[in-house]
């Protein structure tokens, strides 16, 4: 696939050519060309920079996602666990291969987990409080401590990676990249497009 960007007296004509040939649907292909553009591509430095610290983080959630399947109550279990997995999935793989779409992607996730896990701490300390009439009590007042400990662990995770994400993309857009700066081409069937 080629993007290619023509300007004339305030139009701006985009073209993209797709591959016939490709057993990707268009929209995968529209999306693979905005996310391995060379514009949107990090600089090798900022790369291996990221994988060890970011890669780390990413692991914690998908581990913290494992445990809360097995640990939660039904509701923390299911929606709250396969969230975590989810959003540890996505941020190992913004983070190997990075580019602004997917490590934004990863941040706003990262930012909505953090708040899932503040509504899951709700729900552990409440059913914590509520359930003491069973024979079972101390069990289950054990597994809701482990969630809790669980979620405040996926809280401080999820935060810090998506403020050190939103950082290094505010950063690396502060470095000025010389494909911005370029004219456009002036093409003259762009007027008779239009």
């Amino acid at each position: 696939m080629s993007l290619s960007v023509c300007q004339d007296d305030g139009t701006i004509v985009i073209t993209i050519s797709t591959n016939p040939k490709s057993k990707w649907p268009i929209l995968c292909q529209i999306l693979g060309t905005l996310c391995y553009s060379p514009v949107c591509s990090e600089s090798q430095n900022s790369k291996t920079k990221m994988m060890n610290n970011y890669t780390a983080l990413g692991i914690v959630q998908v581990i913290v996602g494992i445990l809360s399947l097995g640990t939660g109550n039904q509701f923390l279990r299911f929606w709250l666990g396969s969230v975590f997995l989810m959003v540890g999935i996505v941020t190992v793989v913004a983070v190997r291969f990075p580019s602004d779409f997917l490590l934004l992607t990863a941040a706003v996730l990262n930012t909505v987990s953090a708040l899932l896990a503040m509504m899951g701490l709700a729900f552990s300390a409440s059913d914590m409080a509520s359930d003491t009439t069973n024979n079972n009590w101390i069990t289950r007042a054990l597994l809701d401590i482990a969630m809790i400990i669980f979620l405040v662990l996926q809280f401080c995770v999820t935060l810090s990676f998506s403020v050190l994400t939103l950082k290094e993309i505010c950063e690396k857009n502060t470095v000025k990249h010389l494909e911005f700066y370029k004219p456009l081409k002036e093409e003259l069937t762009v007027s008779h497009l239009c």
